[in-house]
């Protein structure tokens, strides 16, 4: 066969380069950069088979991509407002639940720990029934659909707030010459210390709250797994704190603040050593020890070392150093170390801070009760 018995065509490839997105409603819009390439070539195919293949190409006007950049922020600006507000009510009305059940507890002469247990039990009860009421109002093939759970979340608050309302809750006083107090309490070297290590065990509570899962996934972690591990994490603490009046009087809460160091330690190191995400299982069982009857060991510390009159005011204070303070230096820190050096080098950081942090206050409340009389541990009385 000669060559001009052959068919000619023009062979069209285009580069396509990704510039930029946006999105509008539900369409997604693509800022490309296309590059044509024109080569000529001979085909012994006949024209009856072959396909011909169109790309269509949407840009956006000027005017669409300045509607799109304003309303982002003011999106942006609004969502962020909300969070704050959201952050504010949702840090206080902890604290004051904490100070709430502790005033109950005394009242009654009942144990802080089982106030605890039924909180961890009802996350996992609710949280399992909203799982199940996303999934059973999703449509196949579609978008979760995330109303079901948030009308669960306002029946359960309206709820909550009913019994609130219906509790008869002993309100203490406020304390006379309560600045003269304070100044007083923050001048005590055992507040200081307490205040040090809570700072320490709040950042790092912090810090592998929100970066564990993110390591997990670069192991390639399945999402079963990131949903079993805060679930075995609470199934470990349940028997603990049925009981945690005991241990906490039995080891002392200077003790267990100790354990608590060290149990993040171990819990750090670790996560750096992992391969496997399933042991991560394991590794949850310091939770007890870290979180849970350390928690109960705070609040009864805090009721124990406050004055008269500022029990409400040192156990929320505490709650805003773990829980506010250490969740701004925990995600700070953590986070530019992750992306300066990844997460193995974060988590053997977390350990060695941990560690040493443990060393100091072990060797400050062994002098103390070495070298002085008075009782450092005030739970224990």
């Amino acid at each position: 066969m000669n060559l001009e018995d052959k068919q000619k065509f023009v062979n069209l490839s285009v580069s396509i380069n990704f510039n930029s997105t946006s999105r509008i409603k539900n369409e997604t819009f693509y800022y490309i950069l296309p590059l044509a390439h024109r080569n000529t070539t001979s085909s012994w195919c006949n024209e009856s088979q072959q396909d011909d293949y169109t790309i269509v190409c949407t840009f956006l006007s000027d005017e669409m991509c300045e509607w799109e950049k304003e309303h982002r922020w003011k999106l942006l600006v609004t969502n962020i407002m909300l969070f704050v507000v959201y952050l504010t009510a949702y840090t206080n009305c902890y604290r004051i639940l904490d100070v709430a059940a502790m005033s109950l507890v005394k009242e009654h002469n009942s144990d802080f720990g089982r106030e605890r247990f039924f909180s961890l039990l009802g996350i996992l009860i609710f949280s399992s029934i909203a799982g199940y009421l996303v999934d059973a109002c999703t449509a196949p093939g579609e978008e979760k659909n995330y109303a079901s759970a948030l009308y669960l979340h306002l029946v359960l608050l309206l709820v909550s707030l009913i019994i609130i309302c219906i509790l008869k809750i002993k309100i203490e006083p406020p304390a006379k010459n309560m600045w003269r107090k304070t100044f007083h309490l923050i001048q005590n070297a055992d507040v200081i210390s307490f205040i040090l290590v809570l700072f320490v065990l709040g950042a790092t509570w912090n810090f592998t709250k929100n970066f564990t899962n993110w390591f997990l996934v670069e192991l390639n972690a399945p999402g079963s797994l990131l949903g079993l591990i805060p679930a075995a994490s609470s199934l470990y603490g349940l028997p603990f704190l049925l009981a945690s009046n005991w241990w906490v009087k039995k080891i002392g809460s200077s003790n267990l603040f100790i354990l608590a160091l060290l149990a993040y330690a171990v819990s750090a190191c670790g996560y750096s050593l992992l391969n496997n995400p399933w042991l991560a299982l394991l590794l949850e069982i310091t939770a007890v020890l870290s979180y849970h009857l350390l928690w109960v060991a705070v609040v009864i510390h805090s009721h124990g070392i406050a004055p008269e009159g500022l029990t409400a005011t040192v156990i929320s204070t505490a709650g805003a150093i773990h829980y506010s303070i250490g969740k701004f230096t925990g995600s700070l820190i953590g986070g530019l170390i992750m992306d300066a050096y990844g997460g193995r080098t974060a988590f053997r950081v977390i350990a060695i801070i941990c560690l040493v942090a443990a060393v100091m206050y072990g060797l400050y409340v062994y002098i103390r009760r070495s070298c002085f009389t008075t009782k450092q541990d005030f739970s224990a009385k």
